[in-house]
This record gives C-alpha cells, structure tokens and sequence, in this order.
C-alpha cells in the first residue's frame, strides 16, 4: 500500500515596504493624524484664551478704537479680520463697522479681502509644516486623509468658515495635503465668507441708519445653515460600517 506524502502547506508571508498595500480607505482610523487635528484646535483655543486673559483692549473692546473713523479706523478693523486666524476678533462687530462705515457692498468686500488673508495665512502654516507631518503620521495615514480631503476638501473649506477654531484648524489641515491648491482653497474660503460678511456687513450698514435686527438674524441663519452642510459632508465622508 503507498504511503502518502504530506503536502507542504504554503505559509502566507506579510509583505512590508513599498511592496505592502496600503489599507483600504476607511479600514482603520487615522489616529495620528486626528491627535493632529485635535492639536491644532487645541492650540487655537490655547491662544485665543491667552489673549482673552491678556484683556487686550484692541480685543476685547475693538469699538473703542474703531470709533474714531477714517482709514486709519478701517485699516485696524482688516488687520484684525486677519489676525483673527490666531486671535480671539469679535469678527461679526468688526466687520458690520466696515459696513456702517463703507456701505454694504464696499464693507464686505473689505472684510473678505481681510478674512481670506487670515485663511492664507492658516493655509501658509499647512504648506509649511507638510513635509514634517507626512513624516509623523505615516503614508497609508496621509493616504487616507488625502482622499477625504480630494473628495471634500472645498466643501468642508467653505462650510466651516463661519465656526470658531474649526475654521482655523481646516485651513491648515487643508495645506497639508497636495490634493488643495492655493487657488481651489481661496474660491472655497472666499465663498464661505463671502455670505457671511455680506450679511454682517449689511448689518452695519442698516444700523447706521436705525435697523439692526433683520440682518443680524439672516447672518446667523446662514452660519447655521453652513455649519450643518459641514456637518453633512462630514458624515457623508464616513465609511459605512
């Protein structure tokens, strides 16, 4: 009787380097790169805290200083549009200065101008800290977080112009990543402040000459209604379980 010989078993050989694949979309969560995120919005909150304990005038009460008018007055109100990328601006009083002081039109175009240099600023920091980032978080991370950003990166921009420290904290993950140029992040930021400044702008306007409440309501209804289509992009970009 033939005795039988055992057939060797092949033992599958995890593969590792360039040749491993990378994880499918979505497998696995990308914890470096949301411990980098949480980060940056931390260190948002962190200076805008500083400067509210600091009680810096300019800050606190921008009024005081933008009452007295003139260029001078609408100079200060842009630098503070722009600085407040990293400081705690009251941008909506700001910017309803430059329309009370400029009309509706000129105001928010004004105010744009000054937000969107603050969300290039933002965006600058990404660009400059990408190569040190990739590095930290891994490639299949940096991947990952490529194609959520390819597919939603002008979406989730516009949408979270209006939200504190979310704002800030997109605009320099989004120059992380090379799937967002310099132009495509400035149509998406500008169309996010664009509503946003023309209503708070209108509001200034209005208030100069006696109506105030009509178009503070439009403004934060529109914030609202940006906040929740980032909301909605965010939860579409989810992987289903």
């Amino acid at each position: 009787m033939p005795v039988p010989v055992p057939v060797p078993v092949p033992v599958p050989v995890p593969r590792t380097g360039d040749a491993a694949a990378a994880p499918p979309y979505g497998a696995q969560p990308m914890r470096r790169m949301l411990l980098l995120v949480t980060a940056i919005a931390v260190a948002v909150i962190a200076l805008f805290g500083l400067a509210e304990a600091a009680g810096v005038p300019v800050l606190t009460a921008p009024e005081r200083y933008l009452a007295a008018g003139g260029a001078g007055a609408s100079a200060l109100a842009m630098g503070l549009l722009a600085a407040d990328i990293v400081l705690p601006v009251p941008s909506s009083l700001v910017i309803a200065y430059l329309g009370a002081a400029h009309g509706a039109a000129i105001g928010a175009a004004l105010a744009t101008a000054a937000v969107l240099a603050g969300a290039l600023v933002g965006f600058a920091i990404g660009r400059a800290s990408r190569g040190a980032i990739g590095r930290w978080v891994g490639e299949a991370e940096r991947a990952r977080l490529d194609a959520l950003l390819a597919r939603w990166s002008m979406a989730g921009v516009a949408a979270t112009r209006p939200v504190p420290v979310l704002a800030e904290t997109v605009a320099v993950v989004a120059g992380t990543s090379p799937t967002l140029g310099w132009g495509r992040f400035a149509i998406a930021a500008g169309l996010g402040i664009v509503p946003f400044a023309a209503l708070n702008a209108a509001a200034g306007a209005e208030a100069r000459d006696g109506s105030f409440g009509l178009a503070v309501v439009a403004a934060l209804v529109i914030g609202a209604a940006l906040w929740l289509i980032g909301r909605r992009a965010g939860d579409a970009a989810e992987p289903a379980p």
